[in-house]
């Protein structure tokens, strides 16, 4: 595709999720949904000058060497071209960034309070880190990102959420669920990553979950999903999950039973390209796996989690 155009703003930038049930050898869960969502680059700017802003005024120093601020360069640019095609170059990059600008603001926006010292602490590691995450190894930043994506997505979904020790802890009545959030940077540490995560849950001595981030474990060619248009987005994305933990499933069941994990949530999040439209496109996918024999009734704190989590993308 090298030398072509695009034109990422000629009618919305596409955002798709959907939210997947288990794979087979565990308990299935009618937890199917998608939800397109439309956005395109001229709201998106002033949507994450915004959440800069907000960032600011809570005493996040982002300064201007910063990734964030080179995003906010980027978008800045691609706008000012508008509505003439975009160099390919220049919008493949905005692309591979368009999740990170998207979880910037969906962080943001989470708030309706001032942060305070603990989610602080993570709001301030953001700034680090290179453009992508796709090249690079360990970073500390991403890691403090996806736990605050994280606590964006519960909140959304109607869950009181405190970060800290452990990573999440979701309020419910009286009894605090746990939440611990891993994000392998390659797929040889997926392991690695699923068991420290049981490990830290089996530690508190209560049911709890391990969320574990696939997007950059999955397979997509060149890091862009072409799909023939944005009604077909949800359901590729989900394909590229199950395309990834089927042939691992026996092997995660056998991770986690009996260990104290209630269930296992993989997040993705994928770049993409609508063929249709010429649009960038942006998936979401939430795949959540029982954990424990399907004729159990689901513990209490699990059942609530889960009701409230289908209604994330409704």
């Amino acid at each position: 595709m090298a030398g072509m155009a695009c034109r990422p703003s000629r009618g919305p930038a596409a955002y798709a999720g959907s939210l997947a049930g288990n794979l087979p050898l565990t308990r299935p869960m009618p937890l199917l949904a998608s939800k397109p969502e439309f956005n395109d680059y001229s709201t998106l700017l002033p949507r994450y000058r915004a959440a800069l802003a907000r960032l600011a005024s809570w005493g996040v120093t982002v300064p201007d060497t910063s990734r964030l601020k080179r995003y906010e360069r980027d978008l800045a640019s691609l706008n000012s071209q508008l509505p003439q095609p975009v160099p390919f170059p220049l919008a493949l990059r905005l692309a591979h960034v368009l999740r990170e600008l998207d979880e910037i603001v969906e962080i943001a926006e989470s708030f309706s309070r001032h942060p305070n010292a603990t989610e602080l602490s993570l709001l301030k590691r953001l700034d680090a880190g290179t453009d992508i995450p796709e090249v690079e190894g360990g970073d500390t930043a991403r890691e403090a990102q996806y736990e605050l994506y994280l606590r964006a997505v519960f909140v959304g979904s109607g869950l009181q959420v405190e970060v800290g020790e452990p990573d999440l802890s979701l309020l419910l009545g009286t009894n605090p669920y746990s939440v611990e959030a891993k994000r392998p940077g390659s797929p040889p540490r997926f392991d690695e990553r699923l068991r420290e995560g049981r490990s830290q849950i089996e530690a508190k001595g209560s049911p709890g979950l391990v969320a574990i981030s696939l997007d950059r474990l999955v397979a997509v060619p060149d890091g862009l999903l072409r799909v023939q248009s944005l009604a077909s987005l949800g359901s590729a994305v989900s394909n590229l999950v199950a395309d990834y933990l089927e042939p691992r499933a026996a092997a995660i069941r056998r991770r986690v039973e009996n260990r104290g994990v209630s269930a296992l949530l993989f997040t993705t999040r994928v770049v993409g390209y609508d063929l249709s439209a010429g649009h960038l496109v942006l998936g979401s996918n939430l795949h959540v796996r029982i954990n424990g024999p399907s004729d159990r009734p689901l513990e209490g704190g699990l059942a609530a989690v889960l009701k409230a989590m289908r209604g994330y993308f409704v």
